[in-house]
C-alpha cells in the first residue's frame, strides 16, 4: 500500500481551486450559490495557445466575482489521484495543501483535458470549482518491474516481526545503561564538530 505511487498509481491531476468556505453558523446555500455563480463565470474559459491552462484568467475571474462575506480562497493544489489520494510526485506536491478526498472523488471523473473546468464539488471545507492545470498519466508497474519492486518489500515487511523479537530477546539478556558521565561527554564532542 505504501508503494501505491510506483506499482499501481491511478490517473492524478494538479488543479487551482476556487473555495468557498462553509460557515459553521450560517446555512450552506449561500456558500453553494456562491461556487455555482463562479463556476458560471469560469464555463467559457479561453483554451491557450501552448495548452496549459489559463491560470491567471481563473484567478482574476474568481477575484473579480464579490465574495459577499464569505470566505474564498484560491489554492494551487497537488497532484490528486482519481480517487482522492495524495500524490506527492515532486517538491510542489509536499508545499500545497491537498484537496478534500471527496470533492475529488466526486468531480474529477469527468475533467479530462488541461482548461477544463469542473462544477461544483462539495467537500469538508466548503465547496469548490477546481480547473485542471496538468494531467499525470497512471502508472502500473507489472510482470518482472512489479516482482523486483516488491520483493524488498515483502521481504522487509517479513523480517520486521522477527527483528522485533530478536530485539526484545537481546534487551531482556543485556539491558543497556547510558553512563551520565559518558553521555555528556559525547554531547561535547558532536558540540565540537
Amino acid at each position: 500500500e505504501r508503494a501505491w505511487l510506483e506499482v499501481d498509481r491511478p490517473r492524478c491531476l494538479r488543479t487551482v481551486d476556487a473555495t468557498v468556505g462553509v460557515s459553521p453558523l450560517e446555512p450552506d446555500e449561500r456558500a453553494y450559490q456562491l461556487a455555482e455563480r463562479i463556476a458560471r463565470e469560469l464555463a467559457d474559459l479561453p483554451s491557450t495557445p501552448d495548452g496549459s491552462a489559463p491560470v491567471a484568467e481563473f484567478a482574476a475571474r474568481v477575484r473579480a466575482i464579490d465574495p459577499q462575506g464569505l470566505p474564498t480562497t484560491l489554492v494551487e493544489r497537488p497532484a490528486t489521484s482519481d480517487d482522492g489520494r495524495h500524490a506527492v510526485l515532486d517538491a510542489r506536491d509536499q508545499q500545497a495543501p491537498a484537496l478534500d478526498a471527496d470533492a475529488a472523488r466526486a468531480g474529477f471523473a469527468g475533467l479530462v483535458r488541461v482548461g477544463q473546468v469542473s462544477g461544483v464539488l462539495g467537500g469538508r471545507d466548503g465547496f469548490h470549482v477546481v480547473m485542471v492545470t496538468e494531467i499525470i498519466a497512471p502508472q502500473r508497474l507489472e510482470g518482472p518491474e512489479l516482482e523486483a519492486r516488491l520483493l524488498t518489500a515483502v521481504l522487509a515487511s517479513r523480517a520486521r516481526p522477527r527483528l522485533s523479537q530478536l530485539l526484545e530477546r537481546l534487551r531482556r539478556e543485556r539491558p543497556v545503561s547510558i553512563v551520565e558521565a559518558q553521555a555528556s561527554w559525547t554531547r561535547r564532542v558532536w558540540q565540537a564538530q
